[in-house]
């Protein structure tokens, strides 16, 4: 055995790089295309159910809204008919008060009072 220096050719082959599929292993190349294509095609489908689920969650959120306006709408519509109805009720009492001549400032506003 000699003492020098081995040359390029007798060190043996040489390791491919981790990166590099060489041409000699066909079925490797082909998994990691498929593996590949699957994570794609993964990934395509979580955004396209994302964006789904988002336009979902935003129609729901519009709806929720609309339904919140109606219901505060009919909220304040009731609310005035009663001040409405309290106030016609007092000027009717005001009225028949001052019909039987009993009205002066501190009957109207102990009437106004009792109504109120």
């Amino acid at each position: 055995m000699p003492l020098t220096d081995p040359l390029p050719s007798d060190i043996g082959p040489t390791l491919p790089t981790p990166w590099a599929v060489p041409k000699a292993y066909p079925i490797r190349r082909h998994l990691l295309s498929l593996a590949t294509g699957a994570i794609l095609v993964s990934g395509l489908l979580v955004a396209a159910t994302l964006a789904y689920l988002h336009q979902q969650a935003i129609e729901s959120g519009e709806r929720l809204t609309e339904s919140f306006a109606q219901v505060i709408a009919e909220q304040t519509d009731r609310t005035a008919q009663t001040i409405d109805q309290g106030l016609e009720l007092a000027a009717k009492s005001l009225e028949e008060l001052q019909a039987a001549g009993g009205l002066s400032e501190p009957a109207g506003r102990e009437l106004l009072r009792e109504e109120i």
